[in-house]
């Protein structure tokens, strides 16, 4: 890939529609089919985008249960008991990172009054 492929590649995302390319960018892209089919790729993109317009989709609160779960324990969340574990787990750490930062600012503070 060259420099003009990738400066190709950059240009086309700032583009607004309608707008052409710098006549150097432009020359390159009348010749090169990677950099053409590149366009066409963000041109579809750009239109996708377009036609969701404000749609907003909320994911459902369980989501990042089971999200977490599997990340951190590997836990099926279908399993009410394991996800039962996983929550447990995970308060239980965030609890011991709590503790361990009053430790350490109470650590600090004495250090510095003596």
């Amino acid at each position: 890939m060259s420099v003009a492929c990738n400066a190709v590649r950059l240009a086309i995302v700032g583009l607004e529609v309608g707008e052409t390319l710098p006549a150097p960018l432009d020359a390159h892209l009348s010749t090169c089919l990677r950099c053409q089919v590149e366009v066409v790729r963000h041109t579809k993109l750009e239109r996708e985008l377009a036609a969701l317009g404000d749609v907003v989709e909320t994911a459902p609160p369980s989501v990042i249960d089971s999200v977490a779960a599997g990340i951190v324990l590997g836990v099926d969340p279908e399993d009410e008991a394991s996800m039962n574990l996983a929550r447990v787990v995970a308060a239980t750490g965030a609890l011991v990172a709590a503790a361990g930062t009053v430790a350490v600012v109470r650590w600090m503070r004495t250090r510095s009054v003596a």
